[in-house]
């Protein structure tokens, strides 16, 4: 009975030193796993909500930018550079960054002299404040292999090896750090749109009280035209959206160095507190089919955009006005009495009661296809368009007054006992000067809206066709 019992008793003794090993084990674990964390918690450079944060300031090898949070406008603003938009998604990603920056490692506390070998004695600094805690990290070289950046936090001697890929951020250039807009307004924000070619204002409109677009001249031929607000406003959310594809310089020397003493457009945009931002355009250069280049007249900035996107320097006010001109019903006409060439055709509208006449002649007793021909002239004629504008031509002003000057004249009659003259006078081989109830209204319209496929004269002739073949 006594050799169990002292097998019971080895094994008892064997399984307290087991135990005890164990736990003297894990402890030495545990020791090295807390001072493994308390070294990975010393890693942590910063923890500190960004969204509190209200003025950036850093250094870099551009100099020195002070950026404070504007609340009343919801906007980064560069206090010691005039005219700098800031980029909102570069003072995003550095906060962001910054604000749970980790070290990769630590290189032990320096003095001056490694400091400098470190390039930590080169001022370079980025420091965030949100009024009361400041944040600020030096930021020294990058390190041979390109994986880290050295930097220390203000106060701390240690070094420490930040990745190269939050570096990039903390040392950035004007590249980074300036908003890319070509202009740094919202479309809300604009009230005038001014483009200029050859120093003439080719097109220029103004937003109105109504939120609506309009032309800005409001006398002679400009002030006639009705500008289409959905046109104009495709033109400024381009504006607005636009960034550049490359930076060429942040401080433009000489203006003939892009061809800009010789710009082929400027562009003048301006917002409802009236801030103005004036641009430049320049096809210059081999890959001017290819990339246009733009100067902010303010600040000196020069930086290229795709040609195609910037191609709203080739408009004029064509471009924004609505594309017909004569919107009418038939339901308010009476009669429409033309000389087409020297021909005299006259037409009569009842359709109150769907009886319409062509020199005197029944057209609706004819039938539904001849109805057809009639509608068909009446709404191209009525929906006539144009196609370009010439509000300089001086010919044009001369002749509108005498209808003896017309080679087409249109005269509506309405049933409310009013009228409208459009008269049409040719200028070149396809295209006429339009004029208004003997006012010349500065647009062009061209031979195949008037004769061509669907044009109003093409569904007057197929009439005619028709009514001589059902007469014959």
């Amino acid at each position: 009975m006594k050799k169990p019992i002292i097998i019971a008793v080895i094994l008892f003794v064997l399984a307290v030193g087991s135990i005890s090993a164990f736990f003297a084990v894990k402890s030495s674990q545990d020791k090295k796993a807390e001072a493994k964390n308390e070294k990975i918690q010393s890693y942590s450079l910063f923890n500190f909500d960004y969204t509190n944060i209200t003025s950036i300031d850093l250094k870099n090898e551009n100099g020195e930018y002070n950026i404070t949070y504007s609340a009343e406008q919801s906007a980064w603003k560069m206090k010691n550079h005039e005219n700098y938009p800031v980029s909102l998604d570069y003072c995003n990603s550095l906060l962001t960054f910054l604000s749970t920056l980790t070290a990769e490692d630590d290189l032990g506390k320096a003095d001056d002299a490694k400091k400098a070998d470190y390039g930590l004695n080169n001022g370079y600094y980025v420091n965030v404040s949100d009024g009361v805690n400041n944040y600020k990290l030096n930021i020294g070289n990058i390190t041979p292999t390109s994986d880290n950046y050295y930097v220390t936090v203000e106060g701390n001697d240690t070094v420490y090896l930040v990745d190269a890929y939050y570096g990039c951020v903390l040392v950035a250039n004007d590249a980074m750090i300036r908003n890319s807009n070509m202009i740094g307004y919202t479309d809300a924000e604009l009230s005038r749109v001014r483009l200029v070619r050859n120093g003439k204002d080719v097109l220029d409109v103004t937003r109105n009280n109504t939120d609506m677009w309009e032309s800005t001249v409001k006398d002679g031929v400009l002030g006639k035209l009705y500008v289409d607000t959905t046109k104009v406003r495709t033109i400024t959310s381009l504006l607005t959206r636009l960034q550049a594809e490359e930076f060429v310089t942040f401080k433009i020397e000489n203006k003939s160095d892009y061809g800009f003493d010789k710009p082929y457009a400027e562009l003048y945009v301006y917002t409802k507190d009236g801030d103005c931002t004036h641009l430049m355009f320049s096809y210059y250069g081999d890959n001017a089919d290819m990339y246009t280049h733009v100067l902010d007249v303010d600040t000196g900035v020069v930086g290229t955009y795709y040609t195609y996107d910037v191609d709203f320097i080739e408009k004029d006010m064509s471009a924004v006005l609505y594309p017909t001109f004569n919107e009418e019903s038939i339901n308010d006409v009476s009669a429409i009495d033309m000389k087409y060439h020297g021909e005299e055709i006259k037409y009569t509208f009842d359709a109150a009661s769907s009886q319409y006449t062509l020199n005197g002649k029944d057209i609706d007793i004819l039938g539904a296809e001849a109805c057809d021909y009639m509608t068909n002239f009446f709404n191209a004629l009525s929906y006539l368009g144009f196609d370009g504008i010439a509000p300089d031509a001086t010919e044009a002003f001369e002749k509108a007054a005498d209808e003896a000057n017309y080679d087409i004249t249109i005269k509506y009659s309405f049933l409310d006992g009013k009228s409208k003259t459009i008269g049409l006078m040719k200028f070149e081989e396809n295209k006429y000067y339009l004029t208004i109830d003997h006012e010349y209204t500065g647009l062009i319209i061209r031979e195949r809206d008037i004769s061509g496929t669907s044009s109003f004269m093409y569904w007057h002739d197929m009439l005619v066709s028709y009514m001589e073949q059902k007469n014959s």
